[in-house]
């Protein structure tokens, strides 16, 4: 009896199947890992209805559940591996924890929520419009008046010039006649002192430094007196030039004065 070639071939085809697939199918039955708990709120009330979602580290892939009226909720067939679980729930606020996972392991992990406060419903704020810039006022220039004119009598005395000039020939005389009458006598009286203590001529050097001095004041005296008195003959001369009559040649005119807001404008003659 010999078997056909096909039978082997086809014996051959089932047995690497069945290698091929044989662990795959284990391994997917082998992943028997959960987890399963209640979810409640601070108060240890039940809550239904929470969404309960893990998520393998590893492979990125989510599996959820829902938490029935008693607040219970399970997952499974879970492999071993890290897993992130997120729990959700209206009116709670979102919890996130941290679960390892061995092979076979069914653990029992009881989440609780936390109740949303105002601070986590209320609308963000609206920012304040910009206050409006305050308005500005326009201030009105001041009012123009009309200037106000008036007729001023006016006097002009042709003996002032004269009467000035001679105050002044007398003001500089008299101080020059002054400062050399003074340098003269201090000139004279350094002299006298000098001489007494200069006998035969014979000076120390001190008394020719006075002596020196002494001739200084002399030459401003020499100075001073002449110009005092011509300053005192051209005050004299002047004085005696004025009008014996100064009415008599004195000058009116008419001036008009316009007043305004912001001082005085004169015009005229005379």
């Amino acid at each position: 009896m010999h078997s056909s070639p096909q039978r082997i071939v086809w014996a051959v085809l089932i047995l690497a199947f069945v290698a091929t697939f044989a662990p795959s199918s284990q391994a997917q039955s082998s992943y028997t890992s959960q987890i399963r708990g209640v979810v409640t709120d601070a108060s240890g009330a039940v809550v239904q209805n929470a969404t309960v979602t893990i998520t393998n580290e590893g492979t990125n892939i989510s599996s959820s559940a829902k938490s029935d009226a008693d607040g219970l909720y399970i997952l499974t067939g879970l492999r071993p591996d890290s897993y992130t679980v997120r729990v959700e729930a209206a009116g709670f606020m979102t919890e996130t924890i941290q679960v390892d996972l061995a092979e076979r392991q069914s653990r029992s992990i009881a989440l609780t929520l936390k109740p949303l406060t105002k601070a986590d419903t209320a609308p963000a704020p609206v920012p304040a419009a910009p206050a409006p810039a305050p308005a500005t006022q326009a201030v009105a220039a001041p009012a123009q008046t009309a200037p106000v004119l008036r007729d001023v009598e006016a006097t002009s005395d042709p003996a002032a010039p004269g009467r000035l000039r001679a105050m002044i020939g007398f003001s500089v005389g008299g101080a020059a006649v002054i400062i050399g009458t003074v340098a003269g006598i201090a000139s004279a009286s350094k002299v006298s002192d000098t001489k007494k203590d200069c006998p035969d001529n014979v000076c120390t050097s001190s008394r020719r430094a006075a002596l020196s001095s002494a001739n200084t004041l002399a030459n401003v005296a020499n100075v001073c007196i002449p110009i005092g008195a011509l300053g005192l003959a051209y005050g004299l001369y002047e004085l005696l030039s004025l009008p014996s009559d100064p009415g008599a040649n004195a000058r009116s005119g008419s001036v008009r004065v316009a007043f305004t807001g912001t001082g005085a404008v004169v015009r005229g003659s005379l």
